[in-house]
C-alpha cells in the first residue's frame, strides 16, 4: 500500500499533522476524522510505550490517517519496533552528523539499503500477506524500503552546521526542524523572531531542498507562520501538539463561561420548603416525585 504522505510530498503538496503527546488512541482517531494528513506519535517527550503506540497506530489506520512515530532516541531497536507495529514515518530526534543519519538508514531499511531485522510477518509487513506468494519475502522487503519514510530532526547548532552532510545522506527522506531545542542550542531559547534563528531555519530548508529531500518543521504560531516556512520550501508542517491545542480550546471555553460563572443563583430556604411539603402531603406515595416536577 502506497505511503500517502510520500505521494503527496513528491507531488509538491503541503501536508499537515499534529504531534500526539497524550498516550490516547482516541486523540489519534479524532485527528484523522478532523482531516489531518498524518499524526506523529511522540515517544520522546512522553510516557508512551510500544504497546500503547501500537494501539495508536491502529486508531490512525481506522481513521484513514498516516501514522508516524517519533522514537525516543536513535537506537536500532527503537526504530525496528516502531516499524514493526506499523509506523509509516519514522522520526528520529537529535541527529547532528552524517554518521548518525546513516545509522538511521541502517536501522530503518532492509537489505540492500540497510540492516533492519527481517521479520516479514509483523503488523508493519501486513502479517506476511506478501510473504506467502512467490518471492514473497523479497517483495515484502522491497515494498517496505520503498514506502517507509525516514525523517531526522535537526535541532542543534551542530546539526545546522552539518546540515549539508545530513541532507545528502542517501535514503533519508525528510529533514525536520525542531524549533524549541534549536533556539536553545543557539543561545536564544524561545526567541523565534530572532534573526539568528531565522537564518538557521532557512539554511536547513535550503540545504534540504538542494539535496532533493523534503523539509518539515514544528510550527510555533498560527497558519501565517506555517505559510512563512512553506514559502521558504517546507512541505511537512506540525501545528503544535494535541495537549496544547486542547489547553487553548478549553481556555477559550472557560473565558466564554466566565460571565456564567459569575452569576449568583438564588437559593431557596430548605426549611420553608420542608414546611410547605408537610402541609401539602396527602399520603400519596409519589408525592416527592410530583414535588420535583
Amino acid at each position: 500500500m502506497a505511503n500517502k504522505i510520500k505521494t503527496a510530498l513528491e507531488a509538491g503538496e503541503v501536508v499537515v499533522g499534529p504531534f500526539i503527546i497524550s498516550s490516547a488512541p482516541v486523540l489519534v482517531e479524532i485527528a484523522g476524522y478532523s482531516g489531518f494528513d498524518f499524526v506523529m506519535i511522540d515517544m520522546e517527550h512522553t510516557s508512551t510505550d510500544f504497546i500503547i503506540a501500537e494501539q495508536m497506530v491502529l486508531a490512525a489506520k481506522a481513521s484513514n490517517i498516516v501514522p508516524g512515530i517519533r522514537v525516543p532516541e536513535n537506537r536500532p531497536t527503537h526504530i525496528l519496533r516502531a516499524l514493526e507495529i506499523g509506523a509509516e514515518i519514522i522520526d528520529v530526534p537529535w541527529v547532528n552528523t552524517r554518521a548518525e543519519a546513516a545509522s538511521v538508514v541502517r536501522s530503518g531499511k532492509y537489505f540492500p539499503l540497510g540492516e533492519r531485522g527481517c521479520a516479514p510477518i509483523t503488523r508493519g509487513n501486513l502479517y506476511g500477506s506478501y510473504a506467502s506468494s512467490l518471492n514473497g519475502v523479497g517483495e515484502t522487503l522491497r515494498r517496505a524500503n520503498e514506502e517507509t519514510m525516514l525523517m531526522v530532526q535537526i535541532e542543534t547548532r551542530e546539526g545546522v552546521e552539518n546540515v549539508d552532510e545530513i541532507a545528502s545522506t542517501d535514503y533519508i527522506d525528510i529533514i525536520f526542524i525542531g524549533p524549541a531545542d534549536l533556539s536553545q542550542s543557539l543561545g536564544i531559547p524561545g526567541e523565534y523572531d530572532n534573526p539568528i534563528f531565522d537564518r538557521a531555519v532557512k539554511k536547513v530548508i535550503r540545504s534540504t531542498r538542494d539535496n532533493g529531500k523534503f523539509a518539515g518543521i514544528f510550527v510555533i504560531g498560527g497558519a501565517e507562520v506555517g505559510q512563512k516556512w512553506v514559502d521558504e520550501g517546507a512541505q511537512l508542517l506540525t501545528p503544535f501538539a494535541d495537549s496544547y491545542q486542547i489547553y487553548l480550546c478549553w481556555k477559550d471555553i472557560m473565558a466564554d463561561y466566565e460571565s456564567v460563572k459569575n452569576t449568583t443563583v438564588k437559593i431557596n430556604n430548605p426549611s420553608v420548603k420542608a414546611a410547605e411539603k408537610s402541609k401539602g402531603d396527602t399520603g400519596n406515595p409519589h408525592y416527592d416525585w410530583f414535588d420535583v416536577i
